[in-house]
């Protein structure tokens, strides 16, 4: 066999989020495949390091490697496609990315519609009972108690 058809039977698989606990089980389970190669990226220069050593050590393929890029950054994502040479045949978008600044709303934005609230839909108000009288009194099982014996409805 010659390496240019050693090479159209390779598959290539991409892992993102690869150093977390899932991306890491998920790699193993890849390059445990014959004929895969498997990518892994990740931040963190030395997780990634530790990751592909220990993936390549869990299943003998030398054929796993890493790139480092930040996907929650457009010019990570961009460094990474233009370094990305030749096919893709698997990718596992493992990777969660949350936004830098959280945005939090006391009014709902303007821009959003509001439904008209109509009293079927309200939410309930409080009865003005007092808290010591309970409103929702569970019905009896109609399953033995584990004596075997029926349960009753209690009086009252």
């Amino acid at each position: 066999m010659t390496d240019e058809t050693t090479e159209k039977t390779i598959r290539v698989a991409l892992i993102t989020g690869a150093n977390g606990a899932i991306g890491q089980a998920i790699a193993r389970q890849m390059a445990a495949l014959p004929k895969y190669e498997v990518v892994l990226v990740g931040r963190n220069e030395q997780r990634m390091v530790e990751t592909t050593e220990a993936v390549q050590v869990a299943t003998g393929n030398n054929r796993v490697r890493y790139e480092l890029a930040d996907l929650s950054r457009q010019a990570d994502v961009l460094g990474l496609a233009g370094r990305w040479l030749g096919p893709l045949h698997v990718l596992v978008n493992n990777a969660a990315a949350s936004p830098r600044r959280r945005l939090w709303f006391h009014q709902p934005p303007s821009n959003i519609p509001h439904l008209p609230r109509d009293r079927s839909t309200a939410a309930p108000q409080p009865s003005g009972r007092p808290s010591s009288q309970k409103r929702y009194r569970p019905q009896p099982s109609s399953h033995p108690a584990p004596d075997g014996q029926q349960r009753r409805a209690a009086a009252g």
